[in-house]
């Protein structure tokens, strides 16, 4: 690129990141789960024997809830009479939640037992809406109903329906998990008309409080939900630092809220966590980019595309649920279509050191003009053959470029701060992203 004048000076800025900014990673191995016959299917979640629920395409084009079992494939819960339903969540002894809908086209909350099969749970006289969205190993289900009267938090155990102790709060509730000891997560709405804001909320052993006394707030700034609680007690979810970020975090009641590290991403949410704090979700690194699945071990952040073994023209975009045994359940592309898949840990446990790509910026400034002219360059490692790289400048995508020299030019005032970065897509299709490079 050509200057326009004098140059005042001239600096090379490199910098290299890894994607994941880890050394090492747990591998996994990818299970496809199928779908009902017509191509397409999620996973909710999944319990300690590896069954996995969630919703599936049938062959007659309508969404069915699924139970996947190792020993037996997918099969097909059924609905209540209606033509679509969705399981939500399973327990230890294959009891399944979720919705459908009946004969009369009234959403219901349901249950599924291998003894029972599907059955809707009890409702008041007139409800129109309900939905079992989480249960315990204690057969205990939380979820919500809607009969005209507004959104309201509910629980159902032994066959009777019992309202959750009032929680403070001007809107909907909604109850997202709960654990043995009766903990109850979700989030609730304060405040009214424009100033309604959604909050995380936390209450310890919700299902039988008298009072309030144990009820907190996970986070004081609105946008958030807590999405899941293990048992010793422990919550994950996320939460908007402004109104640009959503970021994942995981709460513990005796320390508090641990916003979780993503890379920078414009986007990231908290599914599930399980008892050794492991925490499932899924980002979105800029405007640009897609959904990846990811989860957090630790605190620290991995991208399941890059630490996960498949074949096929696999995307993951989102790990739903994990057990205890580190195996977890989500869904991603495969030739375009949804599918859900099980992920297990593979033989061998730690991932090769991931693929850096590197963005060297150059600064030519003309002070005659008052005008400086940026020149980015992005190189993978040694053996990695990129596809095409996307650059950016803030939020603002510059463009793309899709063979080699991988390079862009920017030009603006001198004095203003710029940051750039680049993310680029390998001939395998793993996604990587340099760091940003803030210039003046």
């Amino acid at each position: 690129m050509a200057s326009r004048g004098p140059i005042a000076w001239f600096a090379w800025l490199v910098v290299l990141l890894a994607a994941p900014a880890l050394s090492e990673a747990p591998r996994f191995a990818l299970v496809p789960l199928g779908d009902l016959g017509g191509g397409e299917s999620r996973a909710a979640g999944l319990n300690e024997n590896d069954w996995v629920v969630g919703e599936s395409e049938t062959s007659a084009g309508q969404g069915e809830a699924f139970l996947w079992r190792p020993e037996q494939g997918m099969i097909s819960l059924g609905t209540l009479g209606g033509p679509v339903s969705r399981a939500l969540d399973i327990n230890r002894h294959g009891v399944v939640v979720g919705e459908s809908t009946d004969s009369q086209g009234i959403t219901r909350a349901f249950q599924w037992t291998e003894s029972d099969g599907m059955t809707a749970l009890p409702t008041p006289e007139g409800a129109w809406h309900s939905a079992a969205l989480a249960v315990n190993d204690l057969g205990q289900i939380v979820g919500t109903l809607d009969h005209g009267e507004g959104v309201h938090a509910v629980r159902w155990e032994e066959g009777r329906m019992r309202r959750l102790h009032r929680l403070p709060g001007a809107g909907p509730v909604q109850p997202l998990d709960v654990n043995e000891r009766g903990d109850v997560v979700g989030h609730i709405v304060i405040g009214v008309d424009d100033t309604s804001a959604s909050h995380a909320f936390y209450f310890r052993e919700g299902l039988k409080a008298r009072h309030l006394a144990e009820f907190r707030m996970v986070s004081a700034l609105s946008g958030s939900a807590a999405v899941a609680v293990n048992e010793p007690g422990w919550a994950a979810g996320y939460v908007m630092l402004d109104s640009s970020r959503v970021r994942a975090f995981r709460y513990r009641p005796d320390q508090g809220l641990e916003v979780l590290e993503d890379g920078d991403a414009l986007y990231a949410t908290a599914t599930d966590l399980n008892d050794d704090g492991w925490v499932t979700g899924s980002y979105i690194a800029s405007y640009a980019a897609d959904e990846s699945a990811c989860f957090w071990i630790n605190g620290e952040w991995h991208d399941a595309n890059h630490v996960t073994d498949f074949s096929g023209d696999w995307w993951l975009i989102q790990i739903a649920g994990i057990n205890n045994r580190r195996h977890m359940a989500g869904y991603g592309t495969l030739y375009e279509r949804n599918q859900a898949f099980l992920l297990r840990p593979a033989e061998s446990s730690v991932a090769s050191a991931p693929a850096r790509l590197a963005l060297r910026v150059s600064e030519e400034i003309d002070r005659a003009d008052d005008v400086r002219v940026v020149v980015l360059v992005a190189e993978a490692d040694t053996g990695i053959t990129l596809h095409r790289v996307t650059f950016f400048a803030g939020d603002d995508v510059l463009g793309s470029v899709d063979r080699a020299p991988f390079e862009w030019g920017w030009e603006g005032p001198v004095g203003d701060v710029v940051t750039f970065y680049a993310e680029g897509v390998t001939r395998d299709g793993q996604r990587l992203r340099s760091p940003r490079v803030t210039t003046h």
